[in-house]
Order: structure tokens, then sequence, then C-alpha cells
């Protein structure tokens, strides 16, 4: 092989095995370290931020169990407990979740508003479409399947079919005007 000897091509070709064999485990090892480390993050938001979120929706659940229409959303009890919550660990709480918490609180400033101008003591109630809810339960069943640990299907299912159904329908009518247009484009021409 190029003119050299046979021991230089063995000692030539352990170096360059060896310089793989290097960087492979280099890459590996580090890519190792980053799943630990994102592991380690995601287990802290789930236990700091989705557990208690989705013990406060339990415990409010089997609060209203007795009621004639079951969940009847967030009241003022359970809106301080996520609030407090959020408080505590804002540095764990993704965008999506703090948008609907901030939700929540301009809901329930205003009708605390509205409440006081009115003379009514009817309590405040928040989260009519279930969107909070729906939107804990889902992430704290995702967080688990991502961790391994385990987790109620039917959520992340059910979720999953709607996105489908609704992203498939938004992109099969904007695929059909897309279409449409460029048609109209090419008759113009």
């Amino acid at each position: 092989m190029f003119g050299l000897s046979d021991n230089w091509t063995k000692i030539v070709s352990a170096l360059i095995i060896a310089f793989i064999t290097s960087i492979v485990t280099h890459r590996l090892a580090i890519a190792k370290e980053r799943r630990l480390q994102t592991d380690k993050q995601r287990f802290e938001i789930l236990n700091n931020v989705y557990i208690p979120l989705y013990r406060a929706f339990i415990n409010k659940q089997i609060k209203d169990i007795g009621k004639p229409f079951g969940y009847l959303g967030i009241d003022e009890e359970l809106f301080h407990e996520i609030n407090k919550i959020y408080e505590d660990n804002i540095h764990l709480i993704d965008p999506a979740l703090e948008a609907r918490i901030w939700e929540l609180k301009d809901h329930f400033s205003e009708e605390q508003r509205r409440m006081e101008e009115m003379g009514d003591n009817t309590p405040v109630q928040g989260d009519y479409e279930y969107r909070m809810i729906r939107y804990v339960f889902y992430h704290y069943n995702k967080m688990r399947r991502r961790l391994k640990l385990p987790y109620e299907k039917t959520y992340l299912k059910y979720h999953d079919i709607y996105e489908k159904i609704i992203n498939n329908t938004i992109n099969y009518f904007k695929g059909r005007k897309i279409k449409r247009d460029l048609e109209k484009y090419r008759k113009k021409e």
C-alpha cells in the first residue's frame, strides 16, 4: 500500500481506526449526556409543574363529582392554587401554559371587576371550554411517556386524532386554495 512496508500499513490502519473510534465514542458520550440532561430537566418540570397541576385538577374533579355536570371549570380556590404553582416555578413553565394562565388571570380579574360593579356575589368560574385542564392532562401524560413512566394512552390518542383531523382539514383546504390560485395564475399567462 503506497509503497510502505507491511508493518507501516498496520500501524497507519491502527491509528486511523483508533482515531475514528475515539470520535464516535466522543459523539455518543455527548449524545448520552444531552439526553440525560434533557430527561433530568423534564423530570424536574414534571415534578414541580405538571404533577401539582394534575393533582389540583383531580381534586377539583373529585370535589365537583356530586354536581349534575361534573367538572364545572376553575373556581377561585383552584385559580389561586394554579397561580401559586406558576409563581413558584415560573422558570420551568412553557410559554403555552403561561399564556393559558395569563388568560385565566385576565378572565378572573375582569369578572371580579364586573361583579364588584354589579354588586353580585356569585363565585367566579373559568375554563368553560376545558382548555386548561385538557392542556395539563395532555402534557402530564406526554411528559410521562417521554420519561418512560406509566401514562394514560387515551389522552394522547384522542388529542393526536383531534390534531390530525383539524390540521389535515386545514391543510387540505389550504392546499386546494393554493392549487386554484396556481391554476388561475397559469391561465393568465
